[in-house]
């Protein structure tokens, strides 16, 4: 397995809902296939509330990506429709804009199959942009 617990570094095992590192056994969700890594800590995230809408998202797969993306932003509290429809705008030009990143810097570095992290991803938009070059990333 390619991940160690942030926590103490120690090996990631399965288990019933999820990974558990096997020296300090603090467990972590895995949604949809993706292992759910982020440490407690003070945050203006809500950890099972973004739970909740990883999974809600992940179940409406009828939604373009642009739709998934304005439903994301729609939710913030005082976010009015200018404001959701500029954020929306920016991530859907993103990959475009990243372009000389990911054939500059990006493509070469990655071999084959390998995928890259992108920890502090936001909204993915590199994760996005590589995509559409046919790279595989993971963002948290």
């Amino acid at each position: 397995m390619i991940w160690c617990c942030p926590q103490c570094h120690g090996d990631l095992l399965n288990h019933e809902q999820g990974l558990r590192c096997g020296d300090c056994a603090r467990a972590y969700n895995v949604i949809n296939s993706i292992p759910d890594l982020r440490l407690p800590f003070r945050t203006w995230v809500h950890f099972d509330d973004d739970v909740m809408l990883a999974r809600e998202l992940a179940a409406a797969s009828a939604l373009s990506v642009e739709e998934l993306v304005r439903s994301v932003y729609a939710r913030r509290l005082g976010w009015d429709a200018d404001r959701i429809n500029l954020r929306a705008t920016q991530v859907m030009q993103g990959p475009e804009r990243l372009e000389p990143e990911i054939t500059e810097w990006l493509t070469p570095i990655l071999d084959g199959d390998k995928a890259f992290l992108d920890l502090g991803c936001g909204s993915g938009v590199l994760l996005a942009a590589a995509h559409g070059h046919g790279q595989r990333g993971v963002g948290d």
